[in-house]
């Protein structure tokens, strides 16, 4: 999987930013290795796989717990514990403005006030 330093936070639009560019940069990778593949048989790099080549981009929030106006009262945008919140993104660019509606709720709530942030690796 291609990665960025865990200790870079991003806004939401710059995390969102990085997504849609990782998940180009892989969806154009697996298009090319099909029409080599197509062309003459020849298989994609092991390595470039392992090292995640065709890899969905990741999302990594973290929040250290510290708690000060911490929005109890609400179901979503808000965490329970401390530590280090990951998911896939498949589509980022289809998906955008929900992920920053989610992600400015936390980064307004949470992440902004409590040394946390967001990375797109």
């Amino acid at each position: 999987m291609q990665k960025t330093s865990s200790s870079a936070s991003l806004t939401a639009a710059e995390a969102l930013d990085k997504l849609e560019s990782l998940y180009d940069g892989a969806v154009a990778s697996l298009r090319d290795a099909i029409k080599d593949f197509i062309k003459d048989g020849r298989l994609p790099d092991e390595a470039a796989r392992a090292a995640g080549l065709f890899a969905y981009p990741e999302l990594r929030v973290n929040w250290d717990g510290v708690s000060q106006g911490h929005p109890k009262n609400r179901a979503y945008g808000r965490f329970a514990r401390p530590g280090c919140y990951t998911t896939t993104i498949t589509r980022p660019r289809l998906f955008r403005h929900y992920l920053m509606h989610q992600l400015e709720m936390l980064e307004g709530g949470i992440c902004r006030r409590h040394r946390g942030g967001a990375v797109a690796a």
